[in-house]
């Protein structure tokens, strides 16, 4: 799973065929401090993210593999002139780049706890105190569920089941 702040994007809708990404992601290295290039396409995924610099790393998704850091960078941009994908540009704040660059990375901490013998409310409490950083897969019955994505303690949004997939900074 690919995650990304999927607020309101800088820039959406574009096909990657008539981009040159290279160029794409050089132009807005200089208009946003940091960001995402979200590829989406119906049989793939993926992501590249970059601060003023440099392509920080990529993440890559599809039916077959899964690849990231500088694998997946190289094969998102070649394959970007090959594959119709959608393609949207997303602002992501300097000091959260590399939560949001290795979230897909991040390892299973707590395993299938159940609300019946743990409290939610308790569990982010404790890692908020644990200046903890990731996010919490919460799978309601029904097939609903959300996340609940945490930055050194601090609880920075959440994305749920039952909204557009986006990124709610209200919390």
């Amino acid at each position: 799973m690919i995650l990304i702040p999927k607020e309101k994007p800088v820039v959406e809708n574009l096909n990657s065929y008539y981009l040159n990404i290279k160029k794409l992601i050089e132009h807005y290295q200089g208009e946003l401090s940091a960001g995402a290039v979200r590829f989406h396409s119906q049989l793939s995924e993926a992501v590249l993210f970059f601060d003023e610099q440099t392509i920080v790393s990529g993440f890559f998704e599809d039916r077959k593999k899964k690849l990231h850091g500088r694998e997946a960078v190289k094969h998102i941009i070649e394959s970007s002139e090959k594959t119709n994908f959608i393609v949207s540009v997303y602002s992501i704040l300097p000091e959260r780049l590399y939560f949001w660059a290795n979230l897909p990375r991040s390892k299973v901490v707590y395993k299938d706890l159940s609300s019946e013998f743990t409290d939610l409310e308790g569990l982010i409490k404790k890692l908020e105190t644990e200046n903890f950083t990731g996010y919490i897969d919460v799978n309601v019955k029904g097939g609903r569920g959300g996340l609940l994505f945490i930055y050194k303690g601090e609880v920075i949004g959440g994305s749920s089941s039952d909204g557009a997939g986006d990124v709610d900074r209200s919390s």
